[in-house]
């Protein structure tokens, strides 16, 4: 089912319905600032895939609308690649979420919404499943816990069917926080899991507790296909903050603006 925006609340969203949460507790998150061009570069995406699914809590810890905050990139020389970012005043999507897969004129959407809580943590899960018979099922976006169904008018494609995601050719690296150089996230960020060929959704990485409140479940249950392309980022390990917890051993290199002191213990289940 399909909710529109005015469901979609800031931070971690109180709802209806669901109940008897694990009650699980994410023990760190990463806090990046902007002016530090954070970025961590993440194994080999080459080729892309037709079914994929990224997954992550994110506190905004600014809303300086002059900058694009890339939450999570993939490029090649090429220029094709994947992107999903809070947009800016000057792409007159001011604070919207915006993921665009191929180039700039692939696959596309904009919610709507305004992401503009900075005090609060949003669960955003975005899947790319271009093999699905039904066009607008082939990339979704879901908003703690509730899929997105209203988008910016004029920005919203859908992918070619069976196309592969971010397929240019050439050899595509994961960019955590960072594109082209610029745009770079500021805020905080938990729970980062990307993960090829499986068919997963919002609610396998979060779910209802018994208050009706979205809250992050434990991870470690999940399968982690795609041994050179597949990680989770769980921040647990200060002196390796880009560590793959998810067993494939796909560390990423810490390439910039990221230390020990940006480990933090503020955490969407704390």
């Amino acid at each position: 089912m399909v909710f529109n925006n005015n469901l979609l609340m800031g931070g971690v969203a109180a709802a209806s319905g669901g109940g008897g949460g694990s009650g699980y507790t994410v023990a760190n998150s990463l806090w990046v600032e902007y002016s530090d061009s954070p970025e961590i570069i993440m194994p080999n995406a080459d080729s892309g895939g037709l079914l994929w699914i990224f997954s992550c809590w994110v506190k905004r810890a600014g809303l300086d609308t002059s900058n694009r905050n890339t939450i999570v990139s993939v490029h090649d020389s090429s220029g094709y690649g994947t992107s999903i970012e809070f947009s800016n005043s000057a792409e007159s999507k001011e604070d919207q979420l915006v993921w665009i897969d191929g180039n700039t004129t692939g696959s596309k959407r904009a919610t709507t919404q305004k992401f503009t809580d900075a005090s609060g943590w949003y669960h955003l899960c975005f899947r790319y499943d271009s093999a699905n018979f039904v066009a607008d099922n082939r990339m979704i976006i879901w908003v703690n816990g509730v899929r997105v169904g209203d988008w910016n008018t004029g920005f919203y494609t859908n992918p070619t069917a069976s196309l592969k995601s971010f397929w240019g050719g050439g050899t595509e690296n994961v960019d955590m926080f960072n594109q082209n150089n610029d745009r770079y996230f500021d805020g905080y960020i938990s729970q980062a899991a990307w993960i090829y060929g499986q068919d997963y959704q919002a609610s396998n990485f979060a779910e209802y507790d018994s208050n009706g409140v979205w809250i992050p479940k434990d991870l470690s249950t999940l399968t982690f296909t795609s041994s050179t392309k597949s990680f989770l980022l769980a921040f647990e390990n200060s002196s390796n903050l880009d560590e793959d917890t998810s067993g494939l051993g796909n560390d990423g290199t810490n390439t910039t603006g990221i230390t020990s002191a940006n480990q933090t213990v503020d955490t969407p289940s704390q």
